[in-house]
């Protein structure tokens, strides 16, 4: 009797013992913080001799690898691309389409780890009809898509959009307008991450839209007193400051990582990455990577 006594003590000593560690696991992954890059990898179509993609490639994964974000939006990603990164980072899942009719084409595709649950996903095109695949605002040169995703992390449910918008600064215009009604459509009152490639600087109508509709520059919210820095750099890393400055009339951040809802999310860092190996660079864009807690 006292035999089965004490080993049914040693089963319930066990069961509280695996539950507390459960619940610690789980209390962890809540509290930890949660890192978001967007970096546009530059398409794979080109051949650029020393900056084409296979011979980049390994310098852009040791730098995602170093990173570790928890989310990764890209752009320009290329169907070969894509494989070779979930070849390579079989711990995230990944969400993407061309922005083509058919399928093909670049996309913006998004990376999650695998501990992050996906609860839903979608695909939008900037466009009269944006449930269409192919489509484009009539006078848009080509397709631009959005990509998105409705994420659980611990207790928390929020969504992440990632994009890619047009050179055009009236279709970037037109385009942040009906992001701003997409996004409250989507993801209601959830908190959201929007992030990419905008091709306009912070000056611009385009993110001035978004930031007057309650979207916060993770960026800005952390180095508010620093002048704008260009993320875009065409391989030539600082270098491209001194021809850009001669250029242009002001140096133009394009790449962007903004949050909506003050109350749910703090931004813990943010930072434009700018590694390079023996004068080689991952892409013509700099990845930017912030740090954010839920609370």
């Amino acid at each position: 009797m006292n035999r089965l006594k004490s080993n049914k003590l040693r089963e319930v000593m066990l069961i509280w013992l695996i539950g507390l560690v459960a619940f610690s696991a789980h209390t962890q992954e809540i509290s930890r913080p949660l890192k978001i890059m967007s970096f546009n990898i530059r398409n794979s179509k080109l051949d650029e001799g020393a900056n084409s993609w296979q011979n980049r490639k390994d310098i852009l994964f040791s730098l995602i690898k170093n990173s570790d974000p928890d989310i990764i939006g890209m752009q320009e990603v290329t169907a070969e691309q894509r494989s070779e990164l979930e070849e390579h980072f079989s711990n995230y899942a990944t969400y993407g389409r061309g922005r083509s009719a058919d399928g093909g084409d670049e996309e913006t595709t998004i990376f999650v780890k695998k501990s992050i649950a996906i609860l839903d996903r979608g695909i939008f095109w900037f466009s009269e009809t944006p449930k269409e695949a192919g489509s484009r605002y009539e006078g848009e040169g080509l397709p631009r898509i959005c990509t998105w995703v409705k994420l659980k992390r611990g207790g928390h449910v929020f969504f992440v959009y990632n994009v890619h918008l047009s050179t055009e600064s009236w279709a970037t215009e037109k385009s942040a307008k009906f992001l701003v009604e997409k996004i409250s459509e989507i993801s209601a009152s959830n908190p959201a991450f929007l992030l990419g490639d905008f091709n306009q600087g912070e000056t611009s109508k385009t993110i001035k839209t978004l930031v007057d509709a309650g979207f916060i520059d993770s960026y800005r919210q952390i180095r508010p007193e620093e002048e704008e820095r260009w993320t875009f750099h065409d391989f030539c890393g600082h270098d491209y400051w001194a021809w850009g400055l001669f250029w242009f009339e002001d140096p133009s951040r394009y790449d962007y990582i903004f949050y909506r809802d003050q109350d749910e999310i703090t931004v813990q860092n943010a930072q434009i990455i700018e590694d390079s190996a023996d004068g080689g660079y991952p892409s013509d864009h700099y990845p930017i990577i912030s740090t954010f807690q839920l609370k």
